[in-house]
């Protein structure tokens, strides 16, 4: 009998096929643009939160400002028609801020107004209703909200503080 000749396997190729290395090139270049997209959605959103707490802190320091006054002059001093109604905000590109008091048309502190972020209406002057439409200078209770607004890389952006104050005495 003839014994036949069975070929020897050639051994496997070194290396890798072109095909091979543009898939795995693919792949990598995916990774890559995935990650570089994640770490500009973060620098975007650290800078985002860094204006909010910019915000927040100047809301604070005019509130503390606010504090400050007697509890009869707030309304006067910042009310509508005051002085320091609306102010500058420099940290931030734009930036502006107001004081929100609830006023009717005529710019006197009503009672009657709906503003449910500010639990209006309220009795303000604590005479058991809430029907005056003007405690400017009667008030016990001043509900205030301070709205900063600036622009950003989104759009314009705003905050509110909305806080109420008490008289003690």
């Amino acid at each position: 009998m003839f014994a036949k000749s069975v070929p020897t396997p050639s051994p496997p190729p070194h290396g890798m096929t072109l095909i091979e290395l543009m898939v795995a090139m693919s792949i990598l270049a995916i990774g890559i643009l995935g990650s570089m997209s994640a770490l500009i959605s973060i620098s975007a959103l650290e800078t985002a939160n860094h204006d909010d707490l910019i915000a927040v802190n100047i809301s604070r320091q005019k509130l503390a400002e606010i504090q400050t006054q007697s509890f009869q002059t707030i309304f006067t001093f910042y009310g509508p028609n005051g002085a320091q109604n609306s102010f500058p905000v420099t940290p931030l590109p734009n930036g502006t801020g107001k004081l929100v008091f609830p006023t009717n048309a005529a710019g006197a502190l009503d009672e009657t107004i709906n503003d449910t972020d500010l639990g209006m209406p309220m009795d303000l002057n604590s005479n058991g209703s809430a029907s005056d439409t003007d405690v400017s200078t009667s008030y016990k209770l001043l509900p205030l909200r301070i709205e900063i607004s600036w622009d950003s890389s989104v759009g314009r952006r705003e905050f509110k503080l909305n806080t109420m104050m008490v008289q003690t005495k």
